[in-house]
């Protein structure tokens, strides 16, 4: 739980926030705003604080006057002014308000340092024990500082350390973050390289077996051409032997056909001769031979000898005469 006022003997651009902090065992803790990034620390003991709602306050209207600034002790919590934390009348934080009252007392202010401001301070509260107050401070235009230089520069150099390690932390946050990220970019680069080797692998090993089959399927086409030559080969061989046996057998037959056609000529030659040669034994011989019986002459056919009547008793003569050589 914290809570966000001003003071009256602290700059009117610097706020003082009491917060619970369970680290110190329920002590409260009370930081000076310098400005947004800067504020001083310091620890509280125990105390017991009123329930706040969600309230909201108006402070008291600053105005010039020529004896200086009206300062109006005005607590902005609602507790007894004796109980309150942020007053140095209380016995609680009297060197951090002391300090703030000197350094306050000490600063020179300038008239017409101030304008009018009509602070309002909203104060919210949760319910929750660990419940934090938070009250805003608007148009706080002011310039009184009671902060030296050195004082500021240390602050300053406080802040610009506290935010160079901020930085840095970053830094070395956004560093490894880009280092995570660089290491997952390459362990996935590795995985593609891996993944495309294999593919790669794979592909060379296809292209391989995919060689291989079309080398085998080649020698096959191959091996079936030369079967097939080699049948081409036998089957014209075998033509050509039967054709060679067939004009062989072809010409085996006409010599058989010729030698016997020829035989047939002699035989019918010679045969011709020996009917002429027996003819002409026959014409030689038949002179002296009777002749034969007639046929298909009747009763003439039957006799056993020819008729007298036929035979001519007178010898033939030729008619011509023998000088003309007939």
């Amino acid at each position: 739980m914290s809570l966000l006022t001003q003071n009256n003997y602290c700059s009117p651009h610097s706020a003082i926030v009491i917060s619970n902090n369970s680290d110190l065992d329920g002590q409260k803790v009370v930081r000076r705003f310098i400005n947004s990034a800067v504020y001083v620390e310091k620890v509280l003991p125990n105390m017991e604080t009123e329930d706040y709602r969600f309230t909201t306050y108006t402070m008291p209207t600053r105005k010039k006057t020529l004896g200086g600034i009206k300062k109006t002790l005005k607590c902005c919590c609602g507790t007894d002014y004796s109980d309150c934390p942020c007053h140095p009348n209380n016995n609680i934080n009297n060197e951090f308000n002391g300090y703030i009252s000197n350094r306050s007392t000490n600063s020179k202010v300038s008239e017409g340092s101030f304008t009018e401001i009509d602070s309002q301070i909203t104060v919210k509260e949760r319910l929750k024990d660990n419940a934090e107050f938070r009250l805003s401070l608007t148009s706080l235009s002011t310039q009184n500082n009671f902060l030296d230089s050195e004082e500021k520069e240390e602050i300053i150099k406080n802040w610009i350390r506290k935010k160079q390690a901020e930085k840095r932390q970053r830094l070395l946050k956004e560093q490894k973050k880009q280092e995570k990220k660089q290491k997952r970019r390459e362990e996935v680069l590795e995985m593609e390289r891996d993944n495309f080797k294999r593919w790669l692998a794979d592909k060379k090993q296809e292209e391989i077996l995919r060689r291989q089959e079309k080398q085998k399927e080649m020698e096959e086409l191959k091996q079936k051409e030369e079967e097939r030559q080699k049948r081409q080969q036998e089957n014209d061989l075998t033509y050509k032997l039967w054709l060679q046996r067939k004009k062989k057998d072809e010409l085996e037959k006409k010599i058989r056909d010729k030698i016997k056609e020829l035989e047939e000529m002699e035989e019918r030659d010679r045969r011709i001769e020996e009917n002429k040669i027996a003819f002409q034994e026959w014409v030689k011989h038949s002179k002296g031979k009777p002749k034969p019986l007639p046929s298909n002459q009747g009763l003439t056919s039957l006799c056993s000898s020819l008729s007298v009547t036929y035979i001519n008793p007178v010898p033939w003569t030729p008619n011509i005469k023998h000088e003309f050589g007939i």
